[in-house]
């Protein structure tokens, strides 16, 4: 996983502790990017510049993260239900509890 400039300058790695990223996405103030693996187990946030890699998640299954719009919080799927997470304070809030699929986005 890379992060560079929009005119290609400054290519910046991401570590990523021996795991493949499948999915990423920036922050909406373009700082951190947050990604999660491709066996789906683990979610992690690292600051745009490569630095403070940080494992947000862990299960058997975590997917479908997203920024807040205001990149104060982090939402993901794991175990077939919703989570909210406070970049913050670190503090994580179940949202859902039946187990059944779901889909989200921030409005």
């Amino acid at each position: 996983l890379f992060v560079m400039n929009t005119d290609g300058s400054n290519v910046i790695e991401i570590p990523q502790n021996n795991v493949r990223p499948n999915y990423f996405m920036l922050s909406p103030a373009a700082d951190k990017v947050l990604f999660s693996t491709v066996a789906g187990h683990f979610l992690y946030i690292a600051n745009a510049d490569g630095t403070n890699l940080f494992m947000l998640a862990a299960s058997i299954s975590v997917y479908v993260p997203k920024f807040s719009p205001d990149g104060k919080y982090v939402a993901f799927v794991r175990d077939n239900n919703m989570f909210l997470k406070d970049l913050n304070s670190g503090a994580e809030k179940q949202i859902t509890s039946d187990g059944k699929r779901v889909s989200m986005t921030f409005i």
